[in-house]
């Protein structure tokens, strides 16, 4: 359990395009800090609500 990002997932999304940037962009975060439980690494999940607004 290093922090690395992995299984990255788009929810809801109505523009390929935009899905293909927010998933580029968060597999190249780098690491975060592992979960802890127990006072052991673990696997965390974490949802990034991403909002585009267009005028």
């Amino acid at each position: 359990m290093d922090g690395s990002v992995g299984d990255v997932t788009i929810k809801s999304g109505h523009y390929p395009m935009l899905n293909a940037e927010v998933l580029r962009v968060l597999k190249t975060m780098g690491n975060w800090k592992p979960g802890i439980q127990k006072g052991r690494k673990c696997r965390s999940l974490v949802e990034i609500p991403v909002v585009f607004k267009f005028s």
